[in-house]
Parts: C-alpha cells; sequence; structure tokens
C-alpha cells in the first residue's frame, strides 16, 4: 500500500493569515513551523507540517462551501483534553455541536474563522471497535 499513516497534510486557503492563525495556534495550538510569502505552515510535532494556510483576501463564504472539503478533523490527546477544548469554544461566539460518539472516537464540530468544518477528536482503543462490523454505522450525541 502506498500510503502510510494516513493524511499527511491539509491545505486551506483563507482570508486573514493572521486571524486564522490565531485560531489554529493560539487555539488548538498547533506551531508555525515554516512560511513564504501568503502561506504559514503548522505541525503538532508529528509530522513537518499536517496544514498549511494559503491567504486569499477575496476568498467568501460561497467559495469555501462549493470546494468540496467536508470537514478537516485533528487529533486531540484525549477525552480529558478534548472537554477543556469544548469548554474553550463553547465560550467563543462559535457555535459548536454536541460531542459525537462515533464508537471508533468521540469528538466534536466547530468552524474556524473562515467557515471551515473543524472536527476535534480523540480515538476510542482499537480492540474496543475492531470486531464490531457495526463500528462504522451510527453515531451518538452526548453532552460534556
Amino acid at each position: 500500500m502506498a500510503i502510510k499513516g494516513g493524511v499527511n497534510h491539509v491545505t486551506l486557503r483563507v482570508k486573514d493569515l493572521l486571524r486564522s492563525e490565531e485560531f489554529y495556534s493560539g487555539l488548538l495550538g498547533l506551531t508555525r513551523v515554516g512560511e513564504r510569502p501568503g502561506m504559514h505552515f503548522y505541525s503538532s510535532g508529528h509530522y513537518n507540517h499536517e496544514l498549511a494556510l494559503l491567504e486569499d483576501p477575496d476568498m467568501t463564504a460561497v467559495d469555501i462551501k462549493r470546494g468540496g472539503l467536508v470537514h478537516i478533523g485533528f487529533n486531540i490527546e484525549n477525552k480529558s483534553v478534548l472537554e477543556v477544548l469544548y469548554k474553550k469554544f463553547s465560550e467563543l461566539d462559535n457555535p459548536v455541536s454536541a460531542g459525537v460518539d462515533h464508537t471508533i472516537s468521540q469528538s466534536f464540530y466547530a468552524r474556524d474563522p473562515d467557515g471551515y468544518v473543524i472536527e476535534l477528536t480523540t480515538d476510542c482503543p482499537r480492540k474496543e471497535w475492531e470486531s464490531n462490523p457495526e463500528s462504522f454505522m451510527k453515531d451518538t450525541m452526548f453532552e460534556f
């Protein structure tokens, strides 16, 4: 198989690099590891970068909806950290979903400053779901 370790990185067009940096670095804790004119690169420390942001001041909300991206999922250390992030997002003027138990993971969804849907997720232990043929079939909402 050619793919190893899942998705390497995602590149997003954003309206304002500094505003988006406050979100991805300030709130989510990614570290800016590189830059070029109009573009910044961020890492959680696992790869050279998992996220690249390309500034496009003319981008609109319609552009985002037409782009085809459903959401970007970020791995969160554990459920305790996920709960802390949920509380931080809830205190902002940024609507969040209820908690979602996907059987394989637990998460919640929010939007970044440009309107992209972000999933913050923590995986459940593989032994809890790998032998269950229904593992990917349903989601259950829960409250943090």
